[in-house]
This record gives structure tokens, C-alpha cells and sequence, in this order.
């Protein structure tokens, strides 16, 4: 079975009236000849031969012997892929070193919210943001329609589990999961989430990331965590050739799958450009070791959207992303008003227009037998 990529465009969220105002590695020269009994050469010898010039034995006495993943070619991408990594590293490092400084480690204290949208009482109050999309993608060449279904709720992620919880050096976190229950035009759907989990004080850093993807094939599932060494990456699916495996995504790397969130905490009137290393989305039914690509995040302007569940007043953060087919673009509109919200996307998983947004405590019985 294959998965085809889906196309990119964009999707939106209600506003929220506290928060508009608030802003922001020589040869060795050959050997002389062995003194013999014959009269010695005129006193001025020769100088010798440049040993650039002499014939010398090859350094390699027999045939090299190549791996297989030399023959195959694996080698010769990861080189290559390594190669990217490093490239995008060092664009994003110098990127954040001219908007105030390197991304700081997991557990720094130093903040990312210029406009105080994350340290907004609204997530304070035991309930999460279920916002809902009308979205497309297209699967098996065909587009589908289908309701998406984003949430965000602060909780108490303990780094040393990986998990939520409260323990010893806790802390806050704003955890991000994208539904995904799409139809394919066969028998069965694509049941897959998405989750992300970023420490509140700064959604640029990730703690946490799992993808998992069940269809009537196989499931497939991705787990990111961060690590002193980077992002140790888990991917088990179900697709020959993938299997079981385990890597590093270098710490300082962007999930495409935090943008969405990402883009309602910047404050686009004074950083109107922000350049990121970016992993591409972990939503598929596959587990593909994807490296991270150098993206640029931008404002265009500001634009009244009308979606299904209104009409906003929008920023339009445009987002170019180096592929290994060239540039891809993503579009996100963000409403300017109270809580930010997400109104309208395009990008890699699909595109969305906000359909309605609630604020709700969705883990309690709804029945009211709660127990």
C-alpha cells in the first residue's frame, strides 16, 4: 500500500476579546640511495626528484571491498542527508542569532511570548480549545473531505517519563493533538492523530511528539522525545522496508506539526520574518526517516477570511519550505482578535476553514455520571 502526499493549503478559529491588546585530513620524500664502494657523483649532487613527480605504489594494495550499503546507495544519502541537516541547522542558528538569540535548551527559562498568549489566564482554567475544520487532503490521488479536529490544553508534562504528570521538575506545557478521521473511497479510513507537546514558556522548543495511524493494513507510529543529544526518534510500521527504527533529530529542529499553534504566539507586526529548521509532518500511514528542511516564515499582510464560522480580520504568514523537489509553500491565516485563533490553513496535511470553537473540558462524562 502506498500513501500519497497531500497537498498544502489553510483552515481558522473564533476570536477572543482579551487579547488584542496585548502585543507580543604529503608524501614522504623518497629514501636516499644506499652509499656504495664507487667514486662518489661530482661534489654538487642532484637535488631530487619532487616526490610529486616519482611514481609511487598505490596506497591501496588490493581491489576496495564495498559495503552493501555502499552498492545500494543508502550510504550516499545518508551523507547527502547530513549534509541538509547541517545546512538547515546553521541557517536556522543564524536566524535566531539575529532575532535575539540561539533557541534556547528544553528547560531554559527564557521566554518566547511577545504577546503573552500562552501566559493568558484562559489556559489556566481546566478546560482545552476544541476548534473543528471543514478540511480536505487527497489519499489515493483522490480528494476527501472530512472533519478535522484541533485541541490544545495546557497540562504538567514531567520530562524525565516523557509524559504528563506532576513530579519533581514538572512543568507547564502546552500540548497540541490534530484528529485526523479521514475517508479513503475503500473500505476503511485512515484513523491517525497527531500530538505535540511544547513547554509553554516557548513554542519553538518540543518535549515531546507521537504520530499513530491505523487502517485496516497495518498501524504505524512515530514517538519524538527530547533528549540532551536531540530528538530521539521511534518510528514501528507496518510498510517493508521501514520496520523498527531509531534515530536523532538534532535538537533545535521545528515539527511542522507545532506551526499551526506556532504562528498564533508570534507577534508578526515586529518579527515579520522568521527562519526555522523545519521536520516535516509526521502524519502518514509510513514511517519515513524525513530530515529537516530550512524554512522561512513570513507575514504577506492582513486580510478578512470568511469561513464557516465567520468572518475575521487575519495576519497571512506565508511559510517556504526547502524540499528535495524544490520549494513548497504553506499558508496560515491567523485571527488578530482575542485568542488568536486559527482560521484558515494550507499545507502539507491538508486545508481548513474553521467551522466553530469551543472552550470545554472534553475528558469529563458528558452523561454527568463523571466518576
Amino acid at each position: 500500500m502506498t500513501t500519497d502526499q497531500v497537498p498544502s493549503e489553510p483552515a481558522p478559529t473564533e476570536p477572543d476579546p482579551e487579547l488584542a491588546a496585548q502585543a507580543e585530513p604529503e608524501a614522504a620524500a623518497s629514501p636516499p640511495e644506499p652509499v656504495v664502494d664507487t667514486p662518489p657523483e661530482p661534489v654538487v649532487a642532484s637535488p631530487p626528484e619532487p616526490a610529486v613527480d616519482a611514481p609511487s605504489e598505490p596506497v591501496v594494495d588490493a581491489p576496495p571491498k564495498f559495503t552493501e550499503d555502499q552498492t545500494s546507495g543508502r550510504l550516499f544519502r545518508r551523507w547527502n542527508g547530513g549534509v541538509l541537516v547541517l545546512a538547515a541547522l546553521v541557517l536556522a542558528g543564524a536566524a535566531f542569532m539575529t532575532r535575539g538569540g540561539a533557541t534556547p535548551p528544553a528547560n531554559s527559562a527564557a521566554p518566547f511570548d511577545p504577546l503573552r498568549f500562552l501566559n493568558h489566564k484562559r489556559w489556566d482554567q481546566g478546560r482545552a480549545e476544541v476548534a473543528r475544520y471543514e478540511a480536505r487532503r487527497t489519499l489515493y490521488s483522490k480528494p476527501q473531505t472530512y472533519e478535522l479536529i484541533r485541541i490544545a490544553v495546557k497540562e504538567r508534562f514531567d520530562p524525565a517519563q516523557g509524559v504528563k504528570g506532576e513530579a519533581p521538575g514538572a512543568l507547564d506545557a502546552i500540548k497540541t493533538i490534530a484528529v485526523h478521521d479521514t475517508p479513503t473511497h475503500r473500505a476503511y479510513r485512515y484513523r491517525q492523530q497527531v500530538v505535540v507537546q511544547m513547554p509553554r514558556h516557548d513554542p519553538r522548543q518540543v518535549l515531546a511528539s507521537s504520530m499513530s495511524s491505523q487502517e485496516w493494513c497495518g498501524s504505524t507510529f512515530v514517538r519524538l522525545r527530547a533528549t540532551p543529544e536531540g530528538l530521539k526518534r521511534t518510528v514501528h510500521s507496518y510498510f517493508q522496508g521501514e520496520g523498527d527504527t531509531e534515530d536523532l533529530v538534532p535538537l533545535g529542529a521545528v515539527l511542522a506539526d507545532q506551526v499551526p499553534f506556532l504562528v498564533r504566539a508570534v507577534d508578526w507586526g515586529k518579527t515579520p520574518t522568521l527562519r526555522l529548521a523545519l521536520l516535516p509532518t509526521l502524519l502518514s500511514n509510513r514511517g519515513p526517516l524525513s530530515r529537516v528542511q530550512a524554512a522561512t516564515l513570513e507575514r504577506v499582510g492582513q486580510e478578512q477570511i470568511e469561513v464557516p464560522a465567520g468572518t475575521y480580520t487575519c495576519t497571512h504568514v506565508r511559510v517556504l519550505r526547502s524540499t528535495s523537489s524544490g520549494e513548497a509553500v504553506d499558508h496560515y491565516w491567523v485571527g488578530t482578535g482575542p485568542g488568536r485563533p486559527l482560521v484558515k490553513f494550507l499545507d502539507a496535511t491538508g486545508e481548513g476553514q474553521l467551522s466553530s470553537l469551543e472552550w470545554e473540558a472534553y475528558w469529563e462524562d458528558a452523561s454527568g455520571d463523571d466518576e
